[in-house]
């Protein structure tokens, strides 16, 4: 990096400078144009305890409601006399056992659906947006970017211009530190 004398201000700059940092004249360097290609990567999905814990209550109401359904469809009947049998009753079974099966069918279905939204928002949540420079990216002659060199009265070092000598002052500047012209 070699140091250059600016045209306007005489001050010494760096070579590869767009602008005089001292002046705000432009050195005729175009800028580096650099194109970015962009991927969506997905994050990793974490583990959701409530709705295993969702899905083992339903497993539990499953097995649960089999035993208590099992336990209340046996019967005692006494026949003749002194003798009884163990009767197994399929409508008690099933009457008894319907209810469990629903809470278990209810249980497991909000497990899945809150696997779903902690999916989804996993998914979502773990889009990361990474911009990669290209490795054969012409420079453009024609820039959307401006140049740092402004036109409408002001410079790049956030600064005015006086349009009667056009010396560069700062904001904090009313008057023209050259000439004295209000800005």
């Amino acid at each position: 990096m070699a140091l250059i004398e600016c045209v306007e201000c005489g001050q010494q700059i760096s070579d590869q400078a767009e602008f005089c940092p001292h002046c705000g004249r432009p050195t005729g360097k175009k800028p580096k144009q650099v194109q970015y290609q962009y991927k969506l990567r997905l994050g990793s999905a974490t583990s959701n305890s409530f709705a295993g814990f969702l899905k083992f209550c339903s497993i539990v109401a499953l097995i649960g409601g089999l035993i208590i359904s099992f336990l209340a469809a046996r019967r005692e009947v006494t026949t003749y006399r002194y003798s009884t049998e163990t009767v197994f009753s399929w409508s008690i079974f099933i009457t008894t056992f319907l209810p469990y099966l629903e809470s278990c069918f209810v249980l497991w279905s909000m497990g899945k659906i809150v696997e779903m939204i902690q999916a989804t928002h996993d998914m979502v949540a773990g889009l990361k947006l990474e911009a990669t420079e290209k490795a054969d990216s012409p420079a453009s002659a024609n820039s959307s970017k401006p140049t740092p060199y402004m036109t409408a009265g002001r410079t790049a070092l956030d600064g005015w211009r006086c349009k009667k000598c056009g010396t560069n002052n700062s904001y904090q500047d009313i008057n023209c530190k050259n000439c004295g012209e209000y800005r």
